[in-house]
């Protein structure tokens, strides 16, 4: 994993950084990641849920590896069912 600037560590950080894409029940479509992805060309920093139940641990991990794969982005941090992507 490349290194992330600091002010990108600190954004990602901030309580008012809202979420923007939601997984729920239809899975990790292609049309979560063409959000994604716009969201990601628009501001390098996206917040993402994962609904609960949604995934087991595995494929949560196999899920973030997918958007991160998909999205050329990078993860920052994920904590329970949420995580924050960056594409620099």
């Amino acid at each position: 994993m490349s290194k992330l600037p600091h002010h990108i560590k600190k954004a990602a950080q901030d309580p008012s950084l809202g979420i923007t894409v939601r997984i729920g029940k239809g899975g990790l479509s292609e049309s979560i990641l063409e959000e994604l992805s716009s969201q990601l060309d628009a501001r390098n920093l996206v917040k993402i849920k994962i609904n609960r139940g949604i995934f087991s641990k595995p494929d949560k991990a196999l899920a973030i590896t997918m958007i991160c794969e998909k999205c050329n982005a990078i993860l920052v941090e994920a904590k329970g069912n949420v995580l924050i992507v960056y594409r620099p």
